[in-house]
């Protein structure tokens, strides 16, 4: 009985320790792109290698974008550009790339080619959000990030720049909504302070 109690015991502190140092698991790149960390996004997908998915690419090229690291963007969007005539992704890159030249055109003509191959693609209608917002059509551009959240509310950066859209187009009521979600899902993003400038300035109007 008592090697018993022993077994019991020692199981039992196993477990106890094993909770102890168990790790959570780490963030998704997704996770992190939403959250800011935009260095640790490139820094998780350069890791992954040749089995990067599509989703993880776009993700990096556009980190790297937002650390001005245009070069790099260009080449991390360049393997999306090696993907079938027919993806979706494929017309994403080639958009991404166009938005590196400063050709706003092409860059919406492939995205809006990437959101007609694949209407239900969250991130084909954020790249239309982009590249409307690059030709300095704002309304348009809010639309397309509204579609886009219908598909993943839960994206923080869809709502900042849904938000930032709304304020260019005067649409305080909606830019305020965006806004409000934005600094909910991602307390920490480095764009939060900018964000609640804005809104403390239009609230002391």
């Amino acid at each position: 009985m008592k090697s018993g109690m022993s077994l019991v015991v020692a199981l039992t502190v196993g477990l106890s320790a094993g909770a102890v140092f168990a790790q959570e698991p780490l963030p998704s790149v997704g996770q992190l792109y939403e959250s800011g960390k935009n260095q640790q996004v490139v820094e998780t997908v350069m890791a992954e290698g040749e089995a990067a998915p599509p989703d993880h690419l776009y993700l990096a090229g556009q980190s790297l974008m937002k650390l001005e690291s245009r070069e790099h963007a260009r080449d991390v969007f360049g393997r999306l550009i090696n993907d079938d005539e027919a993806s979706p992704w494929r017309a994403l890159g080639a958009s991404a790339t166009a938005v590196i030249d400063g050709d706003y055109e092409r860059a919406y003509a492939e995205a809006a080619r990437a959101a007609e191959l694949a209407p239900g693609l969250f991130y084909a209608h954020y790249q239309v959000g982009l590249t409307e917002g690059y030709r300095g059509n704002p309304a348009a551009s809010a639309s397309a990030f509204e579609r886009a959240i219908a598909l993943n509310p839960g994206s923080a950066y869809a709502h900042y720049y849904a938000g930032m859209a709304h304020y260019k187009a005067r649409r305080v009521d909606q830019m305020g909504r965006h806004f409000e979600q934005f600094v909910k899902l991602a307390p920490e993003a480095p764009e939060r302070p900018a964000v609640e400038s804005i809104m403390r300035s239009l609230r002391g109007r």
